[in-house]
């Protein structure tokens, strides 16, 4: 039976590679979910829906409609192109996910030198990364950093 990947917030470039990746691969079946579903992003997954994640409530109504759909998510991937700055956003200890198998990662993207890459993401890069981070016999630190072509790297926090 196919594992399920939920894409949330399925732009051109890193959401629609994040699907083309898990796909490939054969055992997941891809959901993205994005405002404006274009054909692109339609035809590369198994389900497209559409939502505004400014609208808290469209959050449940989507995992309804996967769960009905193809099944419970096994990956979750938080693609939305926002920022909500919270107080404290480390309020809930990382215990309380550990126990139960989770895994929350800021995927961070990096040249060879450990440079940022701003605006110049490779979204094929970002697909290969989430889908290593979701295979992953071992979790990473949540912090993980990758470079294109080479995926994870530990820049042992010489990062510019």
């Amino acid at each position: 039976m196919s594992k399920i990947v939920l894409i949330l917030g399925g732009g051109p470039n890193v959401g629609l590679n994040i699907a083309r990746v898990f796909s490939s691969k054969g055992s997941y079946k891809t959901v993205i979910v994005s405002r404006n579903p274009k054909e692109e992003l339609v035809k590369a997954t198994d389900l497209s829906l559409q939502a505004d994640f400014t609208d808290p409530r469209s959050i449940k109504r989507i995992f309804d409609e996967v769960k009905q759909k193809l099944g419970v998510p096994d990956v979750v991937v938080y693609n939305v192109a926002a920022l909500t700055v919270t107080p404290d956003p480390l309020s809930v200890p990382l215990e309380k996910f550990n126990k139960d198998g989770y895994r929350f990662y800021w995927a961070d993207e990096r040249t060879a030198e450990g440079g940022p890459k701003g605006n110049a993401i490779d979204g094929e890069a970002h697909g290969e990364f989430y889908y290593e981070l979701a295979t992953s016999e071992v979790p990473l630190t949540w912090d993980a950093t990758f470079v294109a072509g080479k995926g994870y790297v530990d820049f042992n926090g010489k990062l510019e």
